[in-house]
């Protein structure tokens, strides 16, 4: 149980996370995310209230529902090493090739590659986002040939990693927002 913010200092009213809803439209908002704007604010922030709250917008929208969780694998790499560029670059196209053929298979849906133009490119040079749905991309991740690939591309780039993620778009967050939101309520945090 989390407590309604308008009631914190009040009454001290228990409220579920089923009572909480997450609006998507706040995080692809021009102004998410930048410090300098305030945050949009509405005048319902949950489904127990009729009250004026003034709680983030992205808690006050109506219920979605969520059908299977998506997210990505994220692989990132720094500079490649020197004396092995010629090699990199083939471990990369391999990896591109297999990731193309898993989309053709429709087992992800989608492949984006980047490639930094500014910054410390010896930490991060490139960006490669294998995007799905979550139990798939787990599933990829613990196949040999990835585990082949990561062990191609560790000693031909420097800064290697591989992250599962989970979004892709704001109502792919739901679910684990709400999770986040159950366990610290659990724990009597706000």
């Amino acid at each position: 149980m989390i407590l309604h913010p308008a009631a914190r200092d009040q009454d001290r009213t228990p409220i579920s996370r089923e009572s909480w809803v997450f609006d998507p439209a706040v995080l692809t908002s021009p102004s998410w995310g930048v410090a300098s704007q305030p945050e949009p604010r509405v005048t319902l922030g949950c489904l127990n209230c009729v009250r004026c709250c003034s709680v983030p917008r992205m808690w006050a929208a109506a219920r979605k529902e969520v059908v299977m969780p998506k997210g990505a694998l994220m692989f990132t790499w720094g500079s490649q090493v020197r004396g092995r560029e010629m090699t990199a670059i083939e471990v990369f196209g391999e990896t591109l090739a297999y990731y193309d053929g898993l989309l053709k298979q429709n087992r992800i849906s989608g492949i984006r590659t980047y490639l930094a133009n500014t910054g410390d490119l010896s930490s991060l040079a490139g960006v490669l986002i294998i995007e799905g749905e979550l139990d798939q991309l787990q599933a990829i991740l613990l196949e040999p040939e990835t585990g082949r690939f990561v062990m191609k591309a560790e000693p031909v780039v420097d800064h290697f990693t591989i992250q599962i993620m989970t979004g892709g778009s704001p109502e792919d967050l739901q679910e684990t927002i709400g999770a986040y939101v159950d366990v610290i309520g659990s724990l009597g945090l706000s």
